[in-house]
């Protein structure tokens, strides 16, 4: 089990994965966001991590979500943490999120109807606020029954949808998470393109086109501990990754909070990765 002090070793070993992915690859421009998937994870972990220099965390459920947005700790250790939500998203549920401290992406609106319930939630939420809720389009790339996201061939008119009709989202980008035997595929065999990765890149091209967008302007949320390389030589601008920084998802979600967190300055050379 990852304890918290061990967090921050793990967190390097990614970032060092990604930085010499990017500088590999010719469809990587910058180096790619870290997400921190900090589901099943204890507050201790969230905070060794942060104080490494981790801003991004990504949670998959959203009453875990809630109760670590809420938390007194975490509000008073972590107070520029920015949240993602990668879970499944139900129209019921906007509400909710929509009210949590710190939210800085929703990166799973699959349907026309939840992008409607999340832009009026974050009105009725953030009315003072002088931003709006950054969002991306999942995409169920491997058309697996078992996966959240719209089809391939409905993203770019819900992509439309949220660029004309949602005014209080700003669109950021396409996500996938893809079939898993594609991903242990990457991690067996280097020369594998994840057709995944290059569905959801080519969509892109198709949202890029149809809103008038230049390719930066469209984030790729793909990839993450087994199939990072894959996915930043595919062009991925946001990578998630939760068991090697933080251990396998089999642990205990609060075993380790007696455990003492390393009090760090977070490490230069990584913030800027961090941070984006």
């Amino acid at each position: 089990m990852a304890l918290p002090r061990s967090v921050r070793s793990s967190l390097g070993k990614v970032l060092d994965r990604i930085e010499d992915a990017a500088r590999q690859s010719q469809a990587c421009g910058t180096v790619p966001r870290l997400v921190a998937v900090s589901k099943k994870k204890s507050v201790n972990h969230i905070v060794a991590a942060y104080n490494y220099g981790q801003r991004h965390f990504g949670e998959n459920y959203v009453p875990e979500l809630v109760e670590k947005a809420r938390d007194p700790r975490i509000q008073a250790d972590s107070p520029d943490i920015l949240w993602h939500y990668i879970g499944s998203l139900r129209r019921k549920q906007c509400k909710l999120i929509a009210a949590l401290p710190n939210l800085w992406m929703v990166e799973t609106v699959a349907a026309d109807d939840v992008a409607k319930a999340l832009n009026g939630a974050w009105r009725n939420q953030r009315h003072s606020a002088n931003r709006d809720l950054r969002v991306m389009v999942q995409v169920n790339t491997s058309r697996e029954s078992n996966k959240s996201g719209c089809l391939p061939e409905t993203c770019v008119d819900l992509v439309s949808n949220i660029v004309e009709h949602c005014d209080h989202l700003k669109f950021a980008g396409l996500m996938t998470i893809g079939s898993i035997e594609n991903s242990q595929r990457c991690e067996s065999d280097p020369e594998f393109v994840n057709p995944d990765f290059e569905i959801l890149r080519e969509l892109r091209e198709g949202v890029c086109k149809h809103q008038n967008l230049h390719a930066d302007q469209v984030g790729l949320s793909m990839g993450m501990t087994a199939d990072l390389e894959h996915a930043i030589s595919s062009g991925s601008t946001n990578i998630r990754v939760g068991t090697a920084i933080f251990g396998s998802r089999e642990d205990s979600i609060y075993a380790s909070e007696s455990e003492p967190v390393e009090q760090t300055e977070a490490c230069t050379a990584h913030a800027r990765v961090l941070c984006v």
